[in-house]
């Protein structure tokens, strides 16, 4: 899942069910969730991966940060 911390600065977009690209309208204050290929598997694909991207149509610098955790068992 990928948790997005939500800015003044547009630019994200997410792909819909049909194909075609929405703008992700920015609310101030909130965060963004997408849900990720685990969710996919969690709910046996009710829940879907978004397909998302970023066009900078600004003219400011817009800042992304990504962090990762990863959980092994032991057996």
């Amino acid at each position: 899942m990928t948790f997005l911390a939500q800015s003044d600065v547009p630019g994200l977009a997410v792909q819909m069910p049909s194909g075609h690209w929405r703008a992700v309208d920015i609310v101030p204050g909130t965060l963004l969730v997408n849900t990720g290929n685990l969710m996919l598997r969690w709910t046996n694909g009710r829940y879907k991966s978004t397909k998302h991207r970023v066009i900078n149509t600004a003219n400011v610098e817009r800042y992304s940060m990504a962090t990762f955790s990863a959980r092994t068992s032991m057996r």
